[in-house]
């Protein structure tokens, strides 16, 4: 899979990706590697989302590109608000020669050189923007980001290299309090959902910088068109403010505090919704055996989750970073 959105974007991308047919294949490859990241994305709820909703989705079934289109254009919601996605600067719509300036241009000032260049520590390109409703007040974050790994998307799909390189990478998640299982098309139907022969579906639970446990259920959908691979995602809404057969599977989150003697006591759980993301992976125009990974996030996040302070967003660029580091030692 051409792999996680640990990553960035720019404007050069069209706003929609109009009309071509993908095939879904197995993206395993970029599963076990986002699984790996999730050791440190952990904390933020839609960035372990993706590590997992990456491993969902089957790869025999051809469908067309209906959830990326749909983030695109009409967005997520969140509360009165609908959030479009930003395109990927470097889109498969692109010419040769615009594709290729397109990925430059996520260089900036550092260069191109610096940010391609075979090592841990090159750069990652962030960008982060707060989100607000018509009354200025705010109601989410919006992360785009991207990076390059020395690394051919060939290999990043390879199952058996990928699970070898990043054998163990689950169990260690759900040490560090990510959790996350695979709901098959009986589940589903189970649960009051008609099963989507074009889309993934799976449980996840993450507690984001120790003060708050989401959980709920998301919806994939992989894309392959030959050279480039990404992967869409969102909660599904259907899971939120309803009561589902089994209480598990409700979208919602839950303050988390620590009484005396350091016990985890959980608050009463609130509905939530308003995650959604994307994941690109492509090869780098000009340098073999290269791979850009671009991806963004949209975050609903509650006034209660962190008392509206922007202790999230002072996270996050370090999070992604520091993942970026260790997908690129993984990978080594």
């Amino acid at each position: 899979m051409q792999i996680l959105q640990s990553l960035d974007r720019f404007a050069l991308a069209a706003r929609r990706l109009p009309g071509k047919r993908w095939a879904a294949y197995s993206l395993v490859s970029l599963s076990r590697a986002t699984r790996s990241m999730c050791r440190t994305f952990h904390v933020l709820f839609v960035l372990g989302a993706l590590g997992f909703v990456a491993s969902l989705a089957s790869a025999e079934q051809p469908f067309g590109n209906g959830l990326l289109n749909e983030l695109l254009d009409r967005g997520v919601r969140i509360g009165d608000e609908s959030v479009p996605l930003h395109a990927p600067k470097a889109s498969p719509e692109l010419s040769e020669e615009k594709l290729s300036l397109a990925q430059q241009s996520l260089a900036g000032s550092r260069g191109w050189q610096s940010f391609i260049r075979d090592s841990v520590v090159a750069p990652v390109h962030i960008e982060l923007e707060y989100i607000t409703d018509q009354e200025g007040r705010r109601i989410g974050i919006r992360s785009h980001f991207a990076f390059v790994v020395h690394t051919d998307v060939a290999r990043l799909r390879d199952d058996r290299s990928m699970r070898e390189l990043f054998e163990g990478a689950a169990e260690a998640s759900n040490k560090e309090g990510f959790r996350s299982e695979a709901i098959d098309p009986h589940q589903l139907v189970d649960l009051g959902i008609e099963a989507d022969d074009n889309a993934s579906f799976g449980w996840l639970e993450t507690i984001l910088l120790n003060k708050v446990m989401v959980s709920g259920v998301l919806r994939s959908e992989r894309f392959d068109n030959g050279d480039y691979d990404a992967i869409a995602w969102k909660l599904d809404e259907r899971f939120t403010g309803r009561e589902p057969p089994h209480p598990r599977y409700r979208n919602q989150w839950r303050e988390l505090r620590r009484d005396e003697l350091g016990r985890k006591i959980l608050g009463p759980a609130v509905p939530y919704a308003g995650a959604a993301g994307y994941l690109f992976v492509s090869p780098v125009e000009g340098v073999d055996g290269t791979s850009l990974i671009e991806a963004e996030i949209v975050l609903h996040e509650p006034q209660g989750w962190f008392s509206g302070s922007n202790l999230l967003r002072s996270k996050l660029p370090l999070m992604i970073q520091e993942s970026a580091r260790k997908l690129r030692r993984a990978l080594r």
